[in-house]
């Protein structure tokens, strides 16, 4: 899990092959040189003031993963208290990048979806949905996203959560700062990762759960990432309240009655 968010830029490989990825601008390409190594090139970038070309070039140096999971953690510190919809999305692409499954990929396209593709956090969730598989309905036949969509929307979403935060802030110096170095949100990482763990251990252990929950999910018309960990365990605990206390009374009914038939086996003749 550790080295999963800890990606090092060292490992990407050259810079200019990088760049051979998007259009950087005229003064970015100045700066490049034969065999430049990632983490020098983006020294150099924010040396010379081209912050932007930095976000750009980093969205495009990490792995997809990695990049959308950046913008997720950017747009969290830029929106101190987003409206349900993006908080939906914030969090889709959170789960998408520690737990990358179709179902959370498509999660992440509905939540951008609902949103119509207006705010930052979509575009976010577009960054998670576009990174592999197909971008036509389930049912439909297969197409694949353009290879290199996720790098960019996620540059867009990081730039566009310093734009919200204000240039006086800061933020796009920070925001770089932990596109360097991921290792600095592991502990959100780990967070998210130890939900994930513990919503599918509730689920393997009782299916009917994960039935209800899909159930209600689809009767109100959210997503489940609309829906927090303790909400959603919450409503689930209620709605099978009644039945697990059915249960428990049938047991203990057939517990009395079992022990009422030991005690007549047990007695003297």
């Amino acid at each position: 899990m550790a080295r999963e968010i800890g990606f090092s830029l060292a490992e990407a490989g050259y810079a200019s092959e990088i760049c051979g990825r998007f259009k950087p601008s005229a003064a970015a390409l100045a700066l490049l040189r034969d065999q430049m190594t990632p983490p020098v090139f983006v020294a150099a970038l924010r040396d010379n003031g081209l912050d932007a070309d930095a976000a750009w070039f980093l969205a495009h140096a990490l792995p997809r993963r990695q990049a959308v999971w950046w913008a997720s953690q950017c747009l969290r510190s830029a929106m101190k208290a987003p409206p349900p919809g993006d908080e939906a999305a914030m969090a889709a692409c959170e789960r998408w990048a520690v737990e990358p499954t179709e179902e959370s990929r498509r999660t992440a396209e509905r939540c951008a979806r609902e949103l119509e593709f207006a705010t930052p956090p979509a575009v976010a969730a577009m960054a998670a949905f576009l990174s592999n598989g197909s971008i036509s309905p389930a049912d439909a036949p297969i197409v694949g996203p353009q290879p290199n969509l996720t790098a960019d929307m996620a540059k867009t979403a990081v730039l566009t959560a310093a734009a919200l935060a204000g240039p006086e802030s800061g933020s796009l110096g920070r925001f770089l700062d932990t596109g360097t170095d991921l290792g600095r949100t592991i502990e959100r990482w780990v967070e998210v990762a130890q939900a994930l763990a513990d919503e599918h251990a509730a689920e393997s252990k009782d299916p009917e759960r994960k039935r209800l929950k899909e159930a209600a999910i689809e009767e109100a018309g959210r997503s489940p990432a609309e829906i927090s960990d303790k909400r959603m365990t919450e409503e689930t605990d209620r709605a099978l309240g009644p039945k697990r206390a059915a249960e428990e009374e049938k047991k203990k009914r057939l517990d009395a009655m079992a022990a009422e038939r030991d005690k007549d086996e047990h007695k003297p003749a």
